[in-house]
């Protein structure tokens, strides 16, 4: 019975300056009442950018928006274009300018937190398939 009471005083001893930095709180005056409201949370961490692959068919393209054919029976996708978007002909630069409709294209995408996801890279130099690869 001893060793339990140790135990718990040497939890509570550790647990203790974990319990007391969880959450410092400061008092608020809201109204007619004090109450407390913990600091906001900084992650120490920056966000990583999450990016991933594109293929399709172009259906429009400008500066600024890239549309490339849906899936069957589903809508049409747009993503944004920007000044920092790389595009090539396969190992060589290229422009929008040469990207035309019906074209099959590849690259890369970066998810975006809120509105269009944007092109980081642009490949026109895909090869135009001919039909379904032989199993």
């Amino acid at each position: 019975m001893k060793h339990k009471y140790i135990i718990v005083a040497a939890m509570a001893a550790l647990w203790s300056p974990v319990i007391s930095l969880a959450a410092p709180t400061a008092p608020v005056k809201d109204g007619t009442e004090t109450t407390k409201v913990a600091p906001p949370v900084v992650a120490d961490k920056p966000v990583k950018a999450v990016a991933y692959p594109l293929t399709g068919t172009v259906v429009a393209i400008s500066a600024t928006a890239l549309t490339i054919k849906g899936g069957e029976g589903k809508p049409d996708r747009v993503y944004a274009m920007t000044p920092q978007t790389v595009i090539v002909n396969g190992d060589q630069p290229a422009t929008v300018a040469d990207v035309k409709v019906g074209q099959k294209i590849g690259g890369r995408l970066e998810k975006a937190v809120s509105g269009n996801d944007q092109v980081l890279k642009l490949n026109i130099g895909v090869k135009q398939g001919a039909g379904a690869k032989p199993k």
